[in-house]
């Protein structure tokens, strides 16, 4: 293969990259961010991992410059991934997500049963005991 020709399919993969990690925080989005904060912050780490994901394209062509054939590559590569895979790779990270939400929250809730019992004791003791003198 040439070097214009790995460099389009370098460039096309980049562009099935972004997206996937696009997909990939959508999912995080739809699972776990409920506020405007958290929204924010997933979108700009979206924007810095697809800069960095094109500037690390751009590096490994063989020449180390943009060309207007991997400008076609990277919309090429994107509309492929998005016509073909994409919807089944946005419902893994959207299950595998909220299985891991899930699985945490357990934990979480096994961990602070016990404080939350220790907690409801001592304030019951303080508050009837203590309370009623004054």
């Amino acid at each position: 293969m040439t070097g214009g020709s790995n460099a389009f399919l370098l460039s096309s993969g980049c562009g099935a990259a972004i997206l996937l990690l696009w997909d990939m925080l959508s999912g995080m989005r739809r699972s776990f961010a409920r506020g405007v904060v958290i929204n924010a912050l997933l979108d700009v780490a979206w924007w810095l991992l697809s800069v960095s994901a094109f500037l690390w394209c751009v590096w490994r062509a063989p020449v180390p410059e943009p060309r207007l054939f991997e400008g076609v590559g990277l919309i090429l590569g994107a509309c492929l991934y998005k016509i073909t895979i994409s919807r089944y790779i946005k419902g893994f990270f959207l299950c595998f997500f909220r299985a891991a939400e899930k699985i945490i929250r357990f934990i979480f809730k096994i961990l602070l049963t016990p404080m939350t019992f220790l907690y409801t004791i001592t304030y019951k003791y303080i508050y009837y005991r203590l309370g009623k003198r004054y």
